[in-house]
């Protein structure tokens, strides 16, 4: 006797969405678990309708655009997700616009936050990278045949020149690249302050306190 219970293809089960996220947990369920996208269309017309955005207008502009044909093979983000989505997609100027918001969602999918300098030492470094050495044995700096012209005379008295060789360098973690990497961090830690005080009204899901370290460099010094 077979112990395989079968499938009742049409019994339907129940979503449960979660009860309690951090926000950047929000963050993956929305744009990780719920595949939702953000588009930066005005009408809605790419993903849902957007936060701000009065569907009479949406109606009026979509009538002066013609017929709209809707639907398509998948299923939608929940409801949830698509409210946190369309407040990513909207965040202030002040907060970092349109920029921050692609950098949130890229983040997001990636499970990372952003660099703040962690492990970044000053150094000197060849600006257009390493090559191996013309015996394959040890990576030497790329160099160019562009410099000034120099002349000798060798062992048989003949006049030779040659184009000196150089090979042009950049220093890394200087103090103006760490504080440009600090502040992009804060600048994307401040979003999430945003949109958690925005998204603890608008979900049903509670949005916790719990925030990522603001200055991470300070506990590490």
């Amino acid at each position: 006797m077979s112990m395989i219970r079968p499938i009742n293809m049409g019994q339907r089960v129940p979503y449960r969405a979660p009860e309690r996220l951090s926000i950047e947990q929000a963050l993956q369920w929305t744009f990780v678990n719920e595949c939702a996208g953000i588009d930066f269309d005005q009408f809605g017309a790419c993903e849902f309708d957007r936060v701000g955005i009065d569907p009479l207008w949406r109606a009026a502009k979509m009538k002066i655009l013609g017929t709209m044909v809707q639907g398509g093979g998948s299923n939608p983000p929940a409801h949830d997700a698509q409210i946190i989505a369309s407040y990513v997609e909207t965040l202030p100027d002040e907060f970092g616009g349109r920029r921050m918001a692609l950098q949130v969602v890229e983040l997001t999918r990636a499970r990372k936050a952003p660099e703040w300098g962690q492990g970044v030492r000053m150094a000197c470094v060849p600006a257009e990278g390493f090559e191996m050495d013309e015996r394959d044995l040890f990576l030497m700096g790329k160099v160019r045949e562009d410099g000034s012209v120099w002349h000798w005379t060798d062992e048989r008295y003949r006049k030779r020149q040659r184009r000196g060789e150089f090979c042009s360098v950049t220093y890394t973690g200087t103090a103006a690249s760490i504080s440009a990497t600090r502040q992009n961090y804060q600048g994307w830690v401040k979003a999430l302050i945003y949109l958690q005080a925005h998204l603890s009204r608008a979900l049903c899901i509670q949005i916790t306190d719990e925030l990522p370290d603001f200055s991470p460099w300070e506990a590490s010094a």
